[in-house]
């Protein structure tokens, strides 16, 4: 297995909030030190590359491959059943194949001469199974790229322009000069026509702004570009080179928090390869006469080395934030990125300290009859349920002296002591604890933003559990398995697109809990659209099911390397997402009638097949009614019921696909129908 890991050091500043006591403990203000360690394993696929140009789109593989003639042809492969067709058929040259979605393209010389330097843009649609060429214009028409409704080329004749074909309006657009367009999240980055610098084209508005403008020695050689961050390669005339980082977010001015990640050195010394996904971006660089591949954090800028190339291996794409190379064998690798906050432990402690002569503990023997430990003054209680233990057992709860293994990342704050509970035998029934949370310097909208979370000696930091807040007592309440740490935190998220929506506090109280998280770490997309696979994602954090990492796959189309596998096979054991003939759509947009199966499901479990007529009257109110699915009328009538779907305004909108907002807030609102909030 090999390993990649650099720290990074920052200051953080944490501040511990009072907590009154008889025996006069207290939480301390500390200054600390953090450092970010990245590490990379490496495992293995069953992937394997044919062909040229081959790419990956969910269960489907495609690639060019000569046929009898010397004749490149578009090749199609079901990766579940290994089945494989050949899409394209005599004449012309083709090169240079993209996948996503459902949509495949290519470049193709059918039209054109084939010693000449035009080229057409094809596209095969693999649901409808139809063929579509997108260019009505004759050029070099190069460098596409898409996502899965669009794409973007340009036609690099003169000084370039760039074309954009959207498959739902059947339209080709040209969205005007430049070069090397590259597509995400309805944003289309390009270079310049004339100059060196970059511009992006805002789909949704149709304007086009310059966000990179460089003097006239330097120019961008290459970038990537994930709908928020770019990456490039800058140059100037010497031919010396360097990557940079910036952000489109409100770009008026142009690119924000731009940084210089690599000293600039030859050009010759960076071997391109560079790709992008949601949160690293990956290139090669020689470095001591060895090929290193090097990722950077989007969200800090922090560079970090990963393995060293010693053949052709090359990273390929981004799987989630998988990192997919290509071997000298043609095989294909995945590298799992992660990163942690440890603390240096030359820099002392981090977290709520004790004051000296503190008495905060209790200790007694519960027996099968149950039992409660009080800390006295300190507001804090265990109450053990009756069958815990067959025998009497000593259980001990005391306040913690806070050690490095405590340091918390940014944006948490301790609103309590860390409690530590030990016990001679293992719990056999859930036990409650509630702790008092200090109100010092705490915000009304803050307050839902607090849970109880424990220690995990393994992963070596802080996992959320979560509790019901009594706001009026200052107390927070939940649920736990048995021994461990346990400390009251507050973990403060916010986003950029969120200020002044009406779902800016169920998204912050989902996200501070870590059910949900933002597209980056400034930006929520309230109002993009979810998938299946990501609303699946959002409910089994919310009600506590851990993914499910077995080697088993329970629907066709949700393989193991899907990001989402292990989610929805978790979803899958608990009944809580079924699917149609085998197969459940993981990346289709999920609909309000699914949504509130499930979400009915995780609350109360499958309803009867055969639901009541009186159940289903419910539905008659809505003018839409008759737009439920049968299937679905006995989930979605007890969801009305129960208070968990209300209309939008016109009906239930049963069909209509749900916005990562709307899906915020009706987690939190089943979260506090189960007192869970």
């Amino acid at each position: 297995m090999k390993r990649g890991k650099k720290p990074l050091i920052g200051k953080v500043i944490l501040l511990a909030c009072m907590l009154s006591s008889a025996a006069g403990s207290m939480l301390v203000s500390q200054e600390v030190q953090a450092r970010t360690v990245y590490e990379s394993t490496q495992s293995s696929t069953d992937l394997k590359v044919e062909g040229s140009s081959y790419q990956i789109a969910g269960n489907q593989a495609a690639w060019l491959q000569l046929d009898a003639a010397g004749i490149k042809q578009v090749w199609l492969e079901d990766r579940l059943t290994g089945g494989k067709e050949q899409i394209t058929t005599g004449g012309g040259p083709k090169m240079d194949l993209a996948f996503n979605g459902a949509l495949l393209v290519w470049n193709d010389k059918r039209d054109q001469d084939p010693l000449g330097t035009n080229w057409d843009v094809y596209a095969y649609d693999t649901a409808a199974r139809q063929e579509r060429k997108l260019n009505s214009r004759v050029g070099q028409h190069v460098q596409f790229s898409l996502d899965g409704k669009r794409v973007v080329w340009y036609d690099a004749n003169d000084f370039g322009r760039v074309y954009m074909y959207d498959f739902d309006k059947r339209t080709e657009q040209e969205i005007g000069p430049g070069r090397v367009p590259a597509l995400a999240s309805n944003k289309i980055m390009f270079k310049n026509a004339r100059d060196g610098g970059l511009s992006l084209y805002d789909i949704a508005t149709g304007q086009t702004q310059k966000v990179l403008e460089l003097p006239y020695s330097q120019y961008v050689s290459s970038f990537a570009f994930n709908g928020t961050t770019v990456v490039w390669q800058q140059t100037n005339l010497d031919h010396d080179a360097k990557y940079m980082i910036g952000q489109t977010t409100g770009t008026a001015g142009g690119l924000q928090q731009t940084k210089q990640l690599t000293p600039a050195a030859q050009f010759s010394q960076f071997r391109g390869d560079l790709v992008i996904g949601p949160q690293y971006a990956v290139w090669v660089q020689d470095r001591n006469g060895a090929k290193q591949m090097v990722g950077t954090d989007l969200l800090s800028g922090a560079t970090f080395d990963l393995s060293i190339l010693t053949g052709n291996e090359r990273p390929w794409s981004f799987d989630g934030n998988h990192l997919l190379s290509i071997q000298d064998n043609g095989t294909i690798e995945r590298t799992t990125i992660t990163s942690r906050e440890v603390s240096d432990s030359r820099r002392g402690n981090n977290g709520p300290i004790l004051s000296p002569g503190s008495s905060t503990q209790s200790s007694a023997l519960i027996g099968p009859e149950g039992g409660q430990l009080n800390v006295k003054d300190s507001s804090v209680k265990l109450v053990i349920a009756p069958g815990t233990f067959s025998i009497p057992v000593k259980v001990q709860l005391q306040a913690a002296q806070a050690s490095d293994e405590d340091k918390l990342g940014p944006g948490y704050s301790y609103r309590s002591l860390i409690w530590e509970l030990s016990a001679d035998q293992p719990f056999a029934k859930p036990a409650v604890l509630t702790v008092d949370y200090d109100t010092a310097d705490l915000q009304t909208l803050q307050v839902p933003k607090q849970a109880v979370y424990s220690y995990s000696a393994d992963h070596q930091a802080w996992h959320v559990i979560g509790g019901k807040i009594t706001a009026d007592q200052n107390i927070i309440e939940t649920h736990i398995s048995g021994a461990g740490r346990f400390a009251v935190l507050l973990h403060v998220v916010t986003f950029e697109d969120l200020q002044d929506h009406w779902a800016q506090q169920s998204v912050e109280i989902l996200a501070s809990r870590s059910i949900v998280s933002g597209i980056d770490d400034l930006h929520y997309a309230p109002d993009a659209s979810l998938t299946r696979a990501q609303f699946t994602k959002m409910l089994m954090g919310a009600v506590g099911i851990v993914p499910d990492s077995a080697k088993q796959t329970t629907f066709s189309d949700v393989p193991q390397t899907h990001w989402g596998h292990d989610w929805i096979e978790a979803a899958a054991k608990a009944g809580i997402a079924e699917g149609n003939q085998g197969s459940f759509a993981p990346d289709a947009l999920v609909t309000r009638e699914q949504m509130m199966t499930m979400l009915y499901r995780a609350m109360n479990g499958k309803p009867s097949s055969q639901a009541d007529k009186s159940e289903l009257a419910v539905l008659q109110a809505f003018s839409d009614a008759g737009q439920v699915s049968e299937w679905a009328e006995a989930s979605v009538a007890m969801a009305v019921k129960q208070g968990l779907l209300e209309g939008n305004g016109e009906g239930l909108a049963p069909q209509q696909s749900s916005t990562r907002a709307q899906a915020a807030a009706v987690i939190v609102r089943m979260l506090i129908m189960q007192n869970k909030l």
